[in-house]
């Protein structure tokens, strides 16, 4: 998955690219990792999106696309939800203090 993120992941494509049921790789993955399968998947963009707004000038726009979002909007809702910043104001702020930069969802 981390080297994926930017892809269409969804739960039944892995599934049937592992051969498994979406069942039961949903549970084992709730029960390994903590995480529902989404979340992790949403964490893993947002983290590199973290990375990019620290580190590169590229516009948010773009980095929303290079890390797997199928819109702005829907980058700037998951961002906010696990950062309680809008990605303009984390790339301002050099990260919030970003020993606390994702919240966990659950």
């Amino acid at each position: 998955m981390h080297e994926h993120y930017k892809e269409d992941l969804s739960l039944e494509f892995l599934a049937k690219n592992f051969y498994i049921s979406s069942y039961y790789l949903s549970h084992q993955f709730k029960n390994i990792t903590g995480f529902t399968l989404n979340n992790y998947i949403q964490m893993t963009r947002i983290r590199n999106a973290q990375q990019l707004l620290l580190t590169t000038d590229m516009n948010v726009t773009h980095i929303s696309e290079s890390c797997g979002f199928s819109s702005f909007s829907q980058f700037n809702r998951t961002f906010n939800k696990y950062c309680d910043a809008s990605p303009t104001k984390y790339r301002a702020c050099k990260g919030l203090n970003s020993m606390k930069s994702i919240k966990r969802i659950d």
